[in-house]
């Protein structure tokens, strides 16, 4: 928790009795109502309420110090030691006289602004009719820290003989180091210059922007503007929307894939370490030849889906890096379309660039001034409504007839400051001093109106100021003023970019006059200005204004602005500039605008090109996020092939073992087959020779039998003639 800032005299629990002598002892009005909000009634005693903004803190801890200062103030139980002591206050009220100035006149000025009030060293000479004061300040109500105003030593030459007739006459006031708006903590008898709050030099023309500035610049500002109308950004979004869930998708697919040829060689592992058994039969090598054929095409499934995986690969990336045909015809459509939006101004259109910024100086500048006088309007209309509140009856003096006033005096007003001489000011509005005569309660009863005249003398601002305000009712004019400023040297330090300009350097004199503004509640302000003896320091010559300014610029060596300003009670209503200057550049640069739409629509065409090639798809990321993705695929064929050889090898070796035992058994089945042969055709010879006897001991035995049966035949078969 933080440190409770809260006073400490408010931090106490108050006693009904005491805490209404609290109050009492509190004259601001605003500020009494305030602290009564903060309080509450807790187990018959008043107590302030925690958790108060760091707002109210502040304000209470000014408050506290001015409750302090005021315990002196009489209350009922001092009544009667304050009766006893009345005679020695009389004694010495002479010597104690300024302090109870001093105070008195703090509760004054309190009362009138709502705001604390400093008076230094208040002195009073009622013989001499002089009262001094070394310093006042009073706080701005709506800025705690800031001060309404403040002055250094203050006198004032009193008419004593006109108090005697209830007028208060003021026949000298001087006033040093006037300030508006200076720090509360400030010293006011010590007045040195400080920069105010937003004080600037006196003209700064930086900060020109036009459709002349960075043409490049421009041609991005309308890329930006018509981004959801260009087809080439859509699509390059898309591409890099497709190429992203590629990229994504891939990489998971290849990993996946990795780590199943991961397992596939851990598997095989074992095997590839392990020596190949002696095969000592054709049934064994057959078997392991099966076994290892039964490996490799296991090996080579895995590798036909890798292949088809990187196959799928490659078309999906080719279909993808043939977006970049594609852009190429949507580049075409979205130049077409922006060139008929790069619409260059004709030269009536085209902006005015000095009249402008002069127009954002005095905006900035009498900005301020309206500012202050602002502050001070509601005390002004305040103490007017007080005049006529307590303004008297008139009283028509009746004289008894042939009754003369041998010595009639004129009827003066109640209240009058024949002279004022003030003097102060700051760094942002210039050091002063000035002179008013006529003030006065009751305008119709002084012949004169209020007369003014001023003069600034800084390193800003050299001017001198003459005027009146006539506050009759008869009165033709309420107020005019005219004001004269030579010679005052100015720098855009920051130079002009749009032109080129690094710096420029230049003396400016202005006339100019303020009066009402017609037939409403406000001012004019109207301003002859005479910019010289121009000097400018040149920079790049890259923008198109630089061309304006070799041809234009260098012959300038003075130019004219004039301005009127409208002013209201609401603000500046209305500035209007006119410069000569802007019409020679405008009448240059229309000469210039007649190439620019083609020199547009090349510059456009680079600048979206470059929008496209900066991108990730028209980039070489693109080739080296494929190539990375395509070289995984690869190196996990290869792990396989390395595996599938390993295997093969192994396959191989086998195989030899068997035929080397199948060869073996061959030459042994040959050389019995040819045993078996030899046996074979011997028994066949055998048997044909056996055979061959057993037919000719047929053949013999059947020729003796035919033989034998002719002869029966013979004898017993007789012929005829025989």
């Amino acid at each position: 928790m933080g440190k409770n800032k809260t006073p400490k005299l408010f931090r106490k629990k108050f006693k009904l009795k005491k805490w209404k002598k609290l109050l009492k002892q509190i004259h601001i009005p605003s500020d009494r109502k305030m602290v009564e909000e903060l309080f509450e009634l807790q187990n018959d005693r008043m107590v302030i309420q925690e958790d108060i903004s760091k707002e109210i803190q502040k304000k209470l801890k000014p408050l506290a110090k001015s409750i302090k200062k005021n315990k002196g103030m009489v209350t009922k139980w001092k009544g009667i030691i304050l009766l006893v002591l009345t005679g020695l206050i009389l004694i010495f009220t002479f010597f104690f006289k300024n302090m109870l100035i001093e105070k008195g006149l703090e509760m004054s000025l309190e009362k009138i602004f709502q705001a604390d009030v400093d008076v230094i060293t208040p002195r009073f000479s009622l013989f001499k009719g002089e009262f001094s004061i070394q310093g006042i300040s009073v706080q701005d109500k709506d800025s705690p820290e800031k001060n309404l105003f403040e002055t250094g030593p203050t006198s004032l030459s009193i008419n004593i003989p006109e108090l005697t007739r209830n007028r208060f006459r003021i026949e000298t006031m001087i006033l040093e180091d006037f300030q508006m708006n200076s720090s509360r903590e400030s010293d006011i008898l010590e007045v040195t210059p400080t920069e105010s709050e937003g004080s600037k030099p006196m003209v700064n023309l930086t900060g020109l922007t036009d459709m002349t500035d960075d043409p490049t610049g421009q041609i991005k500002a309308l890329i930006e503007e018509q981004k959801e109308n260009l087809k080439t950004l859509h699509f390059i979004d898309s591409a890099e929307r497709d190429l992203d869930e590629f990229t994504a998708k891939w990489e998971t697919e290849f990993k996946d894939s990795r780590e199943e040829i991961e397992e596939f060689i851990s598997k095989y592992s074992n095997i590839r370490q392990q020596s190949l058994p002696r095969i000592t039969n054709l049934e064994e090598g057959k078997d392991l030849i099966t076994e290892y054929e039964g490996y490799y095409d296991e090996i080579q499934n895995k590798r036909d889906e890798i292949v088809a995986l990187q196959k799928k690969f490659q078309q999906e990336k080719e279909r993808l890096l043939d977006y970049k045909s594609e852009i190429e015809g949507l580049i075409q459509e979205d130049l077409a379309y922006l060139e008929g939006l790069l619409v260059l101004p004709g030269r009536n259109e085209m902006k005015d660039f000095v009249s402008d910024k002069i127009k954002e100086i005095l905006m900035q500048r009498f900005q301020g001034y309206y500012d202050k006088a602002m502050k001070i309007m509601p005390y002004y209309e305040q103490y007017k409504e007080n005049q006529e509140e307590n303004a008297p009856a008139k009283v028509e003096t009746k004289r008894l007839s042939g009754r003369t006033v041998l010595f009639p005096s004129p009827d003066s007003p109640k209240f009058l400051i024949e002279t004022i001489d003030l003097s102060g000011g700051d760094d942002y509005s210039g050091y002063f001093s000035m002179n008013i005569t006529g003030i006065s309660s009751e305008p119709e009863k002084w012949p004169d109106p209020v007369r003014l005249s001023s003069q600034w003398d800084s390193d800003n601002l050299d001017m001198s100021l003459q005027g009146f305000i006539d506050l009759k009712e008869s009165a033709q004019e309420l107020f005019h003023f005219t004001f004269d400023s030579p010679d005052n040297p100015i720098s855009w330090i920051d130079g002009i970019p749009e032109l080129a300009v690094e710096s420029t350097h230049a003396q400016l004199s202005y006339l100019g006059s303020s009066y009402p503004l017609p037939e409403e509640k406000g001012i004019v302000v109207s301003l002859d200005m005479d910019f010289s003896e121009i000097e400018i320091q040149k920079g790049d010559q890259d923008a198109i204004m630089a061309k304006v300014l070799d041809e234009t610029i260098q012959e300038i060596q003075e130019f004219i602005v004039t301005a009127e300003l409208h002013i209201t009670e609401k603000g500046i209503q209305s500035i209007d500039v006119k410069s000569d200057l802007d019409n020679i550049l405008k009448s240059r640069l229309g000469e210039l605008l007649k190439d620019l739409p083609q020199q547009g629509v090349e510059e456009l065409e680079t600048v979206l090109r470059d929008m496209i090639r900066e991108n990730l798809l028209a980039s070489d990321k693109v080739n080296e996020t494929l190539d990375n993705l395509n070289i995984d695929s690869l190196e996990q064929l290869n792990s396989l092939d390395d595996l599938k050889n390993q295997i093969k090898a192994v396959e191989d070796q086998a195989k030899g073992q068997t035929e080397a035992l199948l060869k073996e058994y061959e030459d042994q089945a040959r050389a019995e087959a040819a045993k078996l042969q030899a046996e074979a055709d011997q028994k066949k010879k055998e048997a044909e020779a056996a055979a061959e006897a057993e037919k000719k001991k047929a053949e013999a035995e059947a020729e003796a039998k035919a033989k034998a049966e002719a002869e029966k035949l013979k004898d017993s078969i007789k012929i005829p003639g025989f």
